[in-house]
């Protein structure tokens, strides 16, 4: 007696075929469907990836990409680091308050990735991801820094009147500066990965984290 559960090859591949009719003729009719992949795609990506001009065997691209993560991760520390300071001595926050801000913007800077990595993988790419939102986290800083003024023009040296910054304007920047690491955030790693060829992945993986490249990388 024959086994039941065997699968005949045949009826797999009229089945696969009648699909892909059907998916053409959707198509033809202005339905969305999933494409196949195509090879020439692959080729095309493989033959710019090869063409691109390397500095010390790596990748063009590479020192910007690792630029703008220095940069972000600079500033996000540096400012983080005197946060509660600055609230409590200049703004003049309670020691609670301050603390509830601190808190609720470093748990915004966590959370917001998620929204940056649905953005670049659904609409626009990790490319214009990065590149937007990082205006967005210079806006950001850029509020911080000029709402941290408070009085912009006095009439004299004896004017000392709305010299003490409001709150709300560095706090605002906070929150610009949040949405702004969440888009570099969950981009920068798997982009500057992008750059390289398949062949190289190994290698590269291997010296980046070398105890010394590590540590003096992170």
């Amino acid at each position: 007696m024959a086994n039941k559960n065997i699968k005949n090859p045949a009826l797999d591949l009229e089945k696969y075929d009648g699909t892909r009719r059907r998916s053409s003729a959707l198509e033809a009719q202005g339905f969305p469907t999933i494409s196949e992949p195509k090879d020439d795609i692959d080729d095309a990506i493989l033959l710019k990836k090869q063409s691109v001009k390397r500095i010390f065997g790596y990748p063009i691209t590479i020192p910007f990409i690792i630029s703008n993560e220095f940069c972000e991760r600079f500033s996000y520390y540096g400012m983080r680091t005197v946060l509660t300071i600055y609230m409590t001595e200049k703004l003049l926050m309670s020691n609670e308050e301050a603390s509830d801000w601190y808190h609720e913007f470093v748990a915004l800077c966590y959370a917001t990735p998620l929204l940056g990595a649905l953005i670049a993988d659904v609409f626009i790419g990790k490319y214009l991801t990065i590149l937007i939102l990082s205006m967005v986290y210079c806006l950001g800083n850029a509020v911080m820094a000029i709402t941290a003024v408070g009085k912009w023009f006095p009439k004299d040296d004896s004017d000392t009147t709305n010299i003490q910054p409001h709150s709300w304007g560095p706090l605002i920047g906070l929150q610009i500066i949040a949405l702004g690491t969440g888009g570099i955030k969950p981009c920068v790693s798997s982009f500057g990965g992008d750059q390289f060829l398949k062949s190289e992945v190994r290698k590269y993986t291997q010296e980046v984290f070398e105890p010394s490249s590590f540590i003096t990388i992170h």
